[in-house]
């Protein structure tokens, strides 16, 4: 199926293009070179839709996805730490999100002591290299969710200021008004590309709030119930291979999945 008004298709990283698993999973590189060579079809063929990036990660993580995957466009942006800013690959500029001013920083260095604070209580460790958003991986035993709902207790005080999400290896906090759906709403604005015309690729609760504003929200086949409720195609394909059957059906770009 190809539809024809698709301008710009947004991915999530982890869980979709790479495994879940907060950093501790291999990258599956047989697959990725795939949807490397996938990307670089598109990048070829006059009026197809380009390919970028909608993740928690950091700028230089982000960065290193970006060229692993191919994905190089001059004018299209890719969204870092989960709404935070744009970053262009391929002249490393960047734009900060508009809902981060002055105050946002002063607030945030309290928000991070009592975050930092509390991984040390429940176990589990921060993630580093990131300028806005804040993410704790739990313990290796623990659940994800029983970190996000120790956080949102031990953050209450902060609840009119900050945003709380997870995926499935992360607690992401960030600055109120920072998250996946504000980050594809600037992304818009910026490239002047409708959200109607817009496929989100997304697996966990920290993109529902991208895939509830793009005119196609997908899923590969690992995608939670939130993801699948909310979804107008979910892959039959994990990861990887499902990103590159939802390129597929939306460009109609025809890819030996196998």
């Amino acid at each position: 199926m190809e539809i024809q008004n698709v301008e710009l298709i947004i991915c999530d990283w982890e869980g979709c293009v790479s495994e879940p698993g907060g950093g501790r999973v291999p990258w599956d590189t047989n697959a990725i070179a795939k949807l490397s060579d996938l990307i670089n079809q598109m990048r070829k063929i006059k009026g197809c839709p380009s390919f970028v990036l909608c993740t928690g990660r950091q700028f230089p993580y982000g960065e290193a996805a970006l060229q692993a995957v191919n994905a190089f466009w001059d004018d299209k942006p890719s969204i870092l730490e989960n709404g935070a800013g744009l970053y262009y690959p391929t002249t490393k500029e960047y734009i900060w999100n508009p809902a981060i001013t002055d105050e946002t920083d002063k607030v945030m260095v309290d928000v991070r002591r009592k975050a930092f604070e509390a991984i040390k209580t429940f176990g589990g460790v921060r993630e580093l290299g990131k300028e806005y958003c804040i993410s704790l991986n739990p313990a290796e035993d623990m659940p994800v969710e029983e970190l996000y709902h120790q956080i949102l207790k031990e953050l209450d005080e902060f609840g009119d200021i900050i945003e709380i999400t997870h995926s499935k290896s992360a607690v992401d906090i960030t600055p109120k008004g920072v998250n996946k759906g504000s980050g594809v709403q600037f992304l818009s604005k910026v490239t002047g590309i409708a959200l109607k015309d817009m496929v989100g690729i997304g697996d966990t609760r920290g993109d529902l709030p991208m895939l509830s504003l793009v005119g196609h929200p997908t899923g590969p086949a690992n995608a939670d119930e939130n993801v699948r409720q909310l979804a107008e195609y979910v892959s039959p394909f994990k990861t990887t291979r499902g990103v590159i059957d939802i390129i597929q059906r939306y460009t109609g770009i025809q890819f030996k999945l196998t």
